[in-house]
C-alpha cells in the first residue's frame, strides 16, 4: 500500500498514549541507587536534551505537518522521562555531562533539508536512546531505571519506526519536487553562492 501523509498522522496521533504509561512509572517503582546513574540516566538526560532543542528548531523552522507533530511529541516525552530520572539521586562524584551541538547537523538548512537533516538526526539520537534502554532493560531488580527502559525501550522502537516512515515521505516529496522541476529545499541567503563548474580549455585547431 503506498505511504501517505494520512497514515503518518495516524502514527503519529496515536503515540502519545505511551506518555501516560511512563509517567506512572516513578510512582510505582522504588527509587534506584546511585551506582546506575553515570552508566544510564546521566547519559540518557544528555540525550533528551540533545532531543528536545532540536525538537525545539524543529517547532520553529518546519513547515511540515508531520514533523511538527513528531516534534512536539519528542518534547512531551523527554520532559516526561526527565521528570522520571529526578527522583533517581546523583551521587557526590556525579559530574555533569554536557551534549553536543544538537543543532550543529540543523545549521543553515531550510525547506526539506532542514526537515530531512532533522529525521535524520533523531534517528541517530533514537538509536543510542535504543541502546541505552537495553543496557538495563533486562534487570530483574524492579528498580526506576529497570522499569523505565523496559517501557522506553517500545517507545524508542516505535518513535525509529515513525521516524522511518517520515523520512520515506520527505524522500517522496523531494522526489516529486525535482520531477516538477521546483527546487525542494531554497538556499539560505546568506549562505556563499556556489561555485561554478571549471569550463576544460578546447585546444585551438591547427
Amino acid at each position: 500500500m503506498p505511504l501517505s501523509r494520512r497514515h503518518a498522522l495516524a502514527g503519529l496521533v496515536a503515540a502519545p498514549i505511551g506518555l501516560v504509561t511512563l509517567s506512572s512509572v516513578g510512582a510505582q517503582t522504588p527509587p534506584a541507587n546511585t551506582q546506575g546513574r553515570s552508566n544510564y540516566v546521566d547519559p540518557l538526560l544528555a540525550l533528551g536534551e540533545a532531543s528536545i532543542l532540536m525538537s525545539e528548531a524543529a517547532l520553529q523552522q518546519s513547515q511540515n505537518d508531520n514533523v511538527q507533530q513528531f516534534a512536539a511529541l519528542e518534547i512531551d516525552e523527554q520532559r516526561t522521562i526527565a521528570g522520571i530520572l529526578a527522583a533517581i539521586p546523583a551521587g557526590e562524584d556525579a559530574a555533569v555531562q554536557q551534549s553536543p551541538d544538537a543543532l550543529a547537523p540543523l545549521q543553515g538548512l531550510s525547506g526539506l533539508d532542514f526537515d530531512l537533516a532533522y529525521i535524520e538526526a533523531q534517528i541517530g539520537l533514537h538509536n543510542d536512546f535504543l541502546g541505552l534502554h537495553r543496557t538495563i532493560s533486562g534487570a530483574t531488580d524492579p528498580t526506576i531505571e529497570a522499569v523505565l527502559s523496559r517501557m522506553a525501550e517500545q517507545g524508542a522502537l516505535s518513535h525509529i519506526a515513525m521516524l522511518n516512515l517520515l523520512q520515506q515521505l520527505l524522500g517522496a516529496e523531494r522526489i516529486q519536487a525535482i520531477q516538477e522541476g521546483q527546487d525542494p529545499a531554497p538556499r539560505d541567503p546568506a549562505a556563499p553562492a556556489p561555485a561554478m563548474p571549471e569550463v576544460p580549455e578546447v585546444p585551438a585547431a591547427n
